[in-house]
């Protein structure tokens, strides 16, 4: 709700050109001139924002161009835009807004502006916002990376420990029976685990692809002490394997695989 409303001032300053407000505003999305994402990703996107306004594709439109008629009176160029130019950029940024924020397009433009994206030379065109807004999404996604692998790497580390502690708590030497189809069923729970945290972490703010599938199973490999090799031949439906596993402090090590049963 919070976030909503965040997103809905922002709405309101821009249409009004408060550009006082709206300088105070950047400055809290961008402490010392940098973005910070971390907030960002928690507020609605453009296409939610304007499912939730009167009129919202139009109204975002006008925010859109109001947006881009700043910047091109903030930059000394010889080509600047024209009217029909700026209506043609709003355009491209509403129906290319993927899952960006309108504070990512504030704070894109904030940094084109100084220069931070692309350079200009003697004009500015949909050519040169285009290039802009790639140049914003990798930004963005090269943050969103390194935040989420910092997020996975303490996930994996705490599924590590609690696995090592169980593990110790069992007599030495002593057989644990696992279900037949008990890393088939940990690999579906991994991929739940994260699917879940997807909707609302970096995955799903900087659109992260397929990729994941193969790091849950090296995720799951390092938690059990196994190569990659060894997972693949676990990962089995109940009917083709029965797996034995024989703990030790520590670890755990394959003791048998009974096809027969």
């Amino acid at each position: 709700m919070i976030a909503f409303q965040h997103s809905k001032s922002l709405v309101d300053l821009i249409i009004s050109n408060n550009q006082i407000e709206i300088a105070e505003t950047t400055s809290n999305l961008m402490p010392d001139g940098v973005p910070n994402f971390e907030p960002i990703r928690s507020f609605p996107t453009i296409k939610a924002l304007c499912e939730s306004i009167k009129d919202g594709r139009k109204n975002m439109r006008a925010v859109l161009f109001n947006m881009v008629k700043n910047l091109s009176e903030s930059i000394n160029v010889v080509r600047n835009l024209t009217e029909d130019q700026m209506i043609e950029i709003a355009s491209l940024l509403l129906d290319e807004c993927g899952d960006f924020r309108l504070e990512d397009y504030q704070m894109m433009f904030t940094l084109a502006k100084r220069n931070k994206l692309v350079k200009f030379r003697d004009r500015i065109d949909i050519t040169i916002v285009s290039e802009m807004l790639d140049e914003y999404w990798l930004l963005r996604k090269k943050e969103g990376d390194r935040i989420l692998a910092e997020k996975e790497d303490l996930a994996v580390a705490k599924r590590i420990e609690q696995r090592e502690q169980k593990m110790l708590s069992a007599p030495a030497g002593s057989i644990v029976e696992l279900p037949p189809d008990y890393f088939a069923k940990e690999l579906k729970r991994m991929q739940d685990e994260n699917e879940e945290r997807r909707q609302q972490d970096w995955a799903d703010y900087i659109g992260r692809s397929a990729e994941r599938k193969q790091k849950y199973k090296e995720q799951m490999a390092a938690a059990y002490g196994l190569t990659m090799e060894q997972l693949e031949t676990l990962i089995v439906p109940e009917s083709e394997a029965k797996i034995t596993y024989q703990t030790f402090p520590s670890k755990i090590n394959e003791e048998k695989v009974n096809e027969n049963s």
